[in-house]
């Protein structure tokens, strides 16, 4: 198999959590090499990267359509990715059950109240001192402030017609959203978008945490 025909791809689309993986590596070699992604679906699951360094993967997704994406990856390559249907908000796994767990670019899709359900889930299935890589959105972000806001940070954008669930977070809220968790690495990531896409600057805290 060359993995060169969809590593790069990857990597190019899922650059911070090459970043989570060096951390694991360096600081964390001595869990499990189990992780979780919640969030997984899609035609390039990042949980690939993680199984080609040796990890028992795991995803839950609430999308049916976007986790056959990654099942028919997964198939395709012969990965077994260990892929289910199901609601970080409420995960179908045991306490401590895994030492490393993320969701990137799905978040913030949930609304405040969700979020911290998210990230109190994440922390309850984490072992301790087991890692999680989480990236938000950021009220610097260029799409800050284009749709219906009900509340505070919350956006509802239009996207191919369809309104979909934004939400924004400023520093300050960091802590708020990141309780029982260590903030071991933080960066504020400015990247500008294509002009396909509109050609604005997005901003994301791309935070790793660890189980405290």
């Amino acid at each position: 198999m060359d993995i060169g025909d969809y590593i790069m791809p990857i990597v190019i689309r899922h650059t911070p959590l090459y970043g989570f993986l060096w951390h694991i590596e360096k600081y964390a070699s001595n869990l499990e090499k189990k992780i979780l992604d919640c969030g997984c679906g899609g035609p390039l699951p990042p949980l690939a990267m993680f199984y080609e360094h040796g990890f028992e993967v795991h995803g839950i997704d609430i999308d049916k359509g976007r986790l056959e994406q990654a099942e028919n990856f997964g198939k395709q390559k012969g990965m077994k990715l260990n892929l289910i249907l199901g609601d970080m908000r409420e995960l179908p796994y045991e306490d401590e059950s895994f030492s490393f767990v993320f969701s990137y670019f799905t978040i913030f899709h949930l609304t405040k109240a969700d979020i911290k359900m998210a990230m109190s889930e994440m922390r309850r299935i984490l072992k301790k001192d087991g890692l999680c890589f989480v990236n938000f959105m950021t009220t610097e972000d260029g799409m800050y402030g284009e749709g219906d806001e009900l509340v505070k940070g919350e956006c509802w954008l239009d996207e191919g017609g369809e309104k979909i669930l934004h939400t924004f977070l400023d520093d300050d809220e960091l802590l708020e959203f990141t309780a029982g968790f260590e903030i071991v690495s933080y960066d504020k990531r400015f990247m500008r978008r294509p002009k396909w896409w509109g050609d604005y600057q997005g901003c994301y805290f791309d935070l790793i945490l660890q189980k405290i």
